[in-house]
């Protein structure tokens, strides 16, 4: 069963990625008069869509972590859950600024607008640092083996054992046979020629009798 730690860690850091993007526009847009102020609520629930998974994915890797200990030492594992945590924290901080812009004047909406815009890039910068820290958990000190080791764990004596009787039915087949026709067919052909051999070697003894009597 592959991992749901990872797939988790990957929405909140895409949606921050994208984030100043939406910001920096609705600012824009807002300014001009083209939208709504209540339009800020785009980027509220997109921040909130963030922090949300933040913590899903905070507790997928603890649910994973005893497994990855196993081949992965203790600190990289720690110091890859603290930036999570650094990551998660700066997008509840950066959620209550965005939450407060829908409350207050617009005077200083506008001003809070612009604040949000420039912290929405730190949480990005902790969350591609804890990413980066995950990756090399999984590929770089063997946190991923871990995963392999319970595939092969599931598959274990599902296949074919070759030499052995592994059919279900009342006549088990030799896999060893069905894997080596050519040896079979081998052996075949050697019964053959001994048979023919057999059957040859009397005719060879009377043949110098035959000869004697040609003779006389």
């Amino acid at each position: 069963m592959l991992p749901l730690h990872p797939f988790m860690a990957h929405i909140p850091l895409v949606l921050a990625l994208c984030l100043p993007i939406v910001v920096v526009s609705s600012i824009v847009f807002i300014m001009k008069k083209k939208i709504s102020p209540r339009f800020w609520w785009v980027p509220v629930i997109m921040q909130i869509t963030i922090v949300v998974f933040s913590y899903i994915a905070l507790e997928t890797g603890e649910a994973q972590e005893d497994t990855v200990l196993q081949f992965v030492a203790k600190p990289f594992v720690q110091q890859h859950e603290n930036a999570a945590e650094i990551f998660s924290g700066l997008g509840v901080i950066l959620l209550g600024l965005m939450v407060v812009v829908l409350f207050v004047g617009e005077s200083l909406a506008r001003n809070l607008r612009f604040l949000t815009a420039a912290l929405s890039l730190i949480p990005i910068a902790a969350g591609l640092y804890a990413g980066r820290l995950g990756g090399a958990i999984a590929y770089t000190h063997g946190g991923a083996e871990a995963y392999y080791q319970v595939e092969g764990e599931e598959q274990h004596g599902i296949l074919p054992t070759p030499g052995m009787n592994t059919s279900e039915s009342e006549f088990p087949i030799n896999e060893l046979e069905l894997n080596n026709p050519d040896q079979d067919a081998d052996d075949e052909g050697g019964d053959e020629r001994d048979n023919v051999n057999t059957e040859v070697s009397p005719d060879d003894e009377s043949l110098p009798e035959n000869e004697e009597n040609r003779s006389n």
